[in-house]
């Protein structure tokens, strides 16, 4: 058994040695490069890899920078600057894992991604919002996240809107794939005409905390003309979005009122015919079953009486609307 186990950790740890084999052979080719600089430039370039170095960071990424712009003949000055702006953007990354609370190991595998992200998202404060929301993520999940949050802005969603969800998703325990599925939701979301952008990030956000999937989230075969397929997913009054009410796990289908189950038109119609009043489901039926609505009255005088008064608490009165409902939902019954 132990041979086994040791066999599955040096599995397990030889991407981890290969990938740190390749960083060091890319800091030691960066310096080789900078020592054959004039002085001047080669102490210049010395100091945004020393400072990675003495922060603790991985070097790998600002000595890719270097690289790179010694490659295109770039001035020495600039190739600093950039490098420079690395390191920058490695303490937001640092910063970042610490807001999301990532665990330790697995910071320094996600530092690099979350540069790449940040300097998609173009700024600090758009990284650090995305993992606000994403405490207990991984760093795959916490890259993943803000790289989407990233494609959402470009798709033309705002980071205040987008990154709230991304990051509570990634917290949920959303995976890279699923996370980079939101924005191809979303554009194509787009393309069949949907408008209503809360709608959209509601949804996602609602499946994702129920542990629902997003797939066929996009439906442009969805009731009432939109191009949502929106399920029946209470959210809890914590996992509502910030300025949002949480949602009272009423019916979600765009169009549907506050009444759980009712169907516009169609209630309204049903009631009119029944002698009830527009607006409200007939008989007093609050939902898909009569006579479980708090209310359910146990006749009326006109004779038509309610099958299973048993679990009504109302009495008949002489308008003959006795099933009218106290309530408009139960959602245990629903």
């Amino acid at each position: 058994m132990k041979r086994v186990l040791a066999a599955i950790v040096l599995v397990l740890s030889v991407p981890c040695l290969a990938r740190a084999a390749d960083d060091a052979g890319t800091v030691a080719r960066a310096r080789a490069a900078v020592a054959q600089l004039p002085a001047s430039d080669a102490a210049a370039l010395m100091i945004p890899l020393d400072e990675a170095a003495a922060k603790k960071f991985p070097v790998a990424p600002v000595a890719e920078k270097i690289l790179e712009g010694l490659a295109k003949h770039a001035p020495a000055a600039r190739v600093a600057a950039a490098a420079t702006q690395v390191v920058t953007r490695l303490d937001d990354s640092a910063a970042a894992l610490e807001t999301a609370q990532v665990p330790a190991a697995n910071r320094d595998a996600a530092m690099p991604g979350l540069v790449l992200a940040e300097a998609r998202l173009g700024s600090r404060d758009a990284l650090l919002l995305v993992a606000q929301s994403a405490r207990g993520a991984s760093g795959e999940a916490l890259v993943a996240a803000a790289t989407a949050c990233a494609e959402l802005r470009d798709a033309g969603v705002p980071e205040a809107k987008g990154a709230p969800v991304l990051g509570r998703l990634a917290a949920r325990g959303f995976g890279p794939e699923q996370l980079e599925a939101v924005p191809a939701l979303y554009r194509q979301y787009k393309a069949e005409g949907g408008t209503d952008d809360r709608a959209f990030l509601d949804e996602v956000l609602a499946r994702g905390v129920n542990g629902g999937s997003l797939h066929g989230l996009v439906d442009p075969f969805a009731p009432h003309g939109n191009v949502l397929d929106r399920q029946v997913l209470p959210t809890r009054p914590s996992d509502a979005l910030p300025g949002q009410p949480p949602d009272t796990g009423q019916g979600t289908v765009a169009g549907n009122s506050e009444r759980g189950g009712s169907a516009p038109t169609v209630d309204d119609d049903l009631a009119a015919r029944q002698g009830g009043p527009a607006g409200a489901p007939p008989n007093g039926a609050t939902g898909s079953k009569n006579g479980k609505a708090k209310g359910a009255g146990n006749g009326n005088s006109n004779g038509n009486s309610n099958s299973n008064p048993g679990k009504g608490k109302g009495k008949g009165n002489s308008n003959g609307n006795s099933g009218q409902a106290l309530t408009g939902h139960d959602p245990g019954t629903d």
